[in-house]
């Protein structure tokens, strides 16, 4: 008599192409859905550091009176000066990775370093007025799984923010008090200040300068920025703003 046993032919062509197939599809399925699970990790730690170093800078103004030095010195100017990780654009021109001068260790184990950045221009920077007053601390174009807009908790103008300009007065000082920090922002401070023509930054009106990135901010200045009388609140409120609102 004559047997065969299928057991012993081992599998046909056609059975091994199938099985890669089905391999290759499961494994597409399983790789293409840890793609957004790391990305929203990644936007997750990334908030998680934003509130350690608030606390963080909480700490160290509680102990020292003023907020620390940036590595690549504070912001005097028209325009924001950042300080940031080491890998990136901004990085400290010392060449040292503490961007926030002696936050870490005393009041964090070590300064937070973006997982994935967006190009040179991107990643955790840090800003400071001269006084140490104001600050900003941003995870700067590296937001992958939100969009950041007016009302999020970490929109880079703050929370508040409303494109709406709320108060139209003109006179000196009038915006200091505004209850939009990034609302009315002085586009210069020469001696004659006239406090008209101010208008929200470019940052706070551009998706491209907001939309993907993670913001927190804190303080209010006493810098006049060499202004007196009626006009010295505008300096206060500009030097504010050059910095929360950069």
């Amino acid at each position: 008599m004559n047997f065969s046993y299928r057991h012993n032919q081992g599998f046909t062509l056609l059975e091994v192409i199938v099985t890669v197939a089905l391999v290759a599809i499961l494994t597409g399925v399983v790789v293409s859905g840890f793609g957004p699970a790391r990305e929203q990790s990644r936007d997750t730690q990334r908030q998680t550091d934003l509130r350690t170093v608030e606390a963080a800078l909480a700490l160290y103004k509680n102990k020292y009176g003023q907020y620390p030095e940036a590595c690549n010195g504070a912001t005097t100017g028209a325009t924001i000066n950042l300080s940031g990780q080491s890998d990136a654009s901004f990085a400290c021109t010392s060449g040292s990775a503490q961007y926030i001068v002696g936050l870490a260790p005393e009041f964090i184990p070590k300064l937070p370093v973006d997982p994935k950045l967006n190009g040179a221009d991107s990643g955790f920077v840090y800003a400071v007025n001269t006084e140490g007053s104001v600050y900003k601390f941003m995870a700067l174009d590296t937001v992958e799984t939100r969009t950041v807009t007016y009302g999020d908790p970490f929109f880079r103008c703050g929370q508040e923010f409303d494109v709406n300009q709320l108060n139209n007065d003109t006179s000196a000082g009038a915006s200091f008090l505004d209850p939009e920090i990034c609302e009315r922002v002085p586009p210069s401070l020469p001696g004659n200040y006239n406090p008209s023509g101010y208008a929200a930054p470019a940052a706070c009106m551009n998706a491209d300068n907001f939309e993907r990135t993670f913001a927190i901010s804190a303080g209010f200045s006493d810098d006049t920025r060499g202004l007196s009388g009626s006009r010295a609140n505008k300096g206060r409120e500009y030097d504010t703003e050059i910095v929360r609102c950069g």
